[in-house]
């Protein structure tokens, strides 16, 4: 539920004035040979990345490359889930290096893949996923793991962590998360039409929820677990 600052690298057609580098907030402008130019970003999120495309959309930018770069250590977030969270069946930690492997091998799954907000083409190698990026392996879903993991993060962030207000972005065709998200228990506030630019180049329809602290459950009630549906 937390985001983490990425740096990003943009590609647009045609050679843009050094003058949009301050405007953009961008890190770096790149005039290349091809007469593209090359945008790397500072540290952003993904709410701040949406603001940016918006702005190149604005001034008849047209995207034809879109890549997360490495963040250098300085300019990374720190985790909320500082320590692993346990639920009755799981236990939420963030990730490692030494979760690639396993991670890449439902990763580069076409229906898995053609979700994750960024894309690589080759194994990841010494970085582990990053947030936003990790799915359920379709190996084990059907079990009410999902909805497990998502009622354990928001009880996190509304009872430890203290915040006012958990919310989520999805892509809307994105079954899914949709559900898991309304299973949650969050009300879908925002439908945005092509809000969202995809790695694949188009606009695609983007939904918001969000949960009130007031909402939830309160720290004397007790929680309650969905019931896991029987795997066939």
């Amino acid at each position: 539920m937390t985001t983490e600052a990425e740096t990003y690298e943009i590609q647009v057609r045609g050679h843009l004035d050094h003058h949009w580098a301050t405007w953009l907030g961008a890190a770096d402008l790149h005039h290349n040979s091809d007469g593209t130019t090359s945008i790397r970003t500072a540290p952003i999120d993904q709410s701040q990345l949406h603001g940016l495309l918006a702005q190149l959309r604005d001034i008849g930018a047209a995207v034809t490359m879109l890549k997360a770069t490495d963040v250098p250590e300085e300019g990374r977030s720190t985790a909320a889930l500082a320590q692993p969270l346990t639920t009755q069946r799981l236990t939420l930690r963030s990730a490692t290096p030494g979760d690639a492997d396993a991670t890449w091998q439902y990763r580069r799954l076409p229906d898995v893949a053609e979700w994750l907000t960024t894309g690589r083409g080759t194994q990841p190698g010494a970085r582990a996923p990053g947030r936003g990026r990790r799915t359920l392996d379709p190996e084990h879903t059907g079990r009410g793991y999902a909805t497990e993991a998502a009622g354990a993060l928001i009880d996190h962030c509304f009872t430890t962590l203290g915040v006012r207000r958990v919310v989520a972005n999805c892509f809307a065709d994105n079954t899914a998360p949709v559900r898991l998200i309304e299973r949650s228990g969050m009300r879908r506030e925002e439908h945005a039409v092509r809000g969202s630019l995809h790695r694949s180049g188009h606009w695609l329809d983007t939904s918001r929820y969000a949960l009130l602290a007031d909402e939830w459950p309160t720290c004397d009630s007790p929680r309650t677990v969905p019931t896991p549906r029987a795997s066939s």
